[in-house]
């Protein structure tokens, strides 16, 4: 998975830097640990909009 994923990364950097593009790279580990938290909030949201 890992290997596929900077294979991924690289073909982007070539990408943007063969068109003249800026990549900017954000580390989102932290976001994907918590992102069943933040589903599980909007969820609640949608309930409360359904309820009106």
């Amino acid at each position: 998975e890992w290997s596929i994923e900077r294979s991924s990364i690289a073909n982007k950097r070539n990408y943007a830097q063969k068109h003249g593009y800026g990549l900017v790279i954000k580390d989102l580990t932290l976001k994907k640990r918590y992102s069943h938290e933040w589903r599980e909030s909007w969820e609640k949201v949608d309930i409360l909009k359904q309820s009106f």
